[in-house]
């Protein structure tokens, strides 16, 4: 064994292929989770640009992804109101 486990006198936990798939499933559920900050972020920046979302987020400054002011996205808007659309009903949904 490691020495961590000789240091507390004890050994590691025998690993099921099932430990395996839960905790597989545990990390994909918490990955998941990124999409929502992405989405508010962008919606944001769009909606109020990106001096209202510097004041208002100071902090989200130096992990803005670079992107192109050249590329111009005309379905950006419908995207983002149907998905803040879709994002209230699930609040509404689970309470949150």
């Amino acid at each position: 064994y490691p020495v961590e486990f000789k240091l507390l006198r004890s050994a590691p936990v025998r690993w099921k292929p099932v430990d395996v798939i839960a905790y597989g499933r545990l990390m994909a559920h918490d990955l998941q989770q990124s999409w929502k900050p992405e989405i508010l972020f962008g919606a944001l920046a769009q909606y109020f640009g990106p001096e209202k979302l510097n004041e208002l987020f100071p902090l989200y400054e130096p992990f803005r992804p670079t992107i192109s002011e050249a590329i111009n996205y005309p379905h950006a808007d419908l995207l983002f109101s149907t998905l803040w659309d879709l994002e209230y009903n699930i609040r509404d949904l689970t309470g949150t």
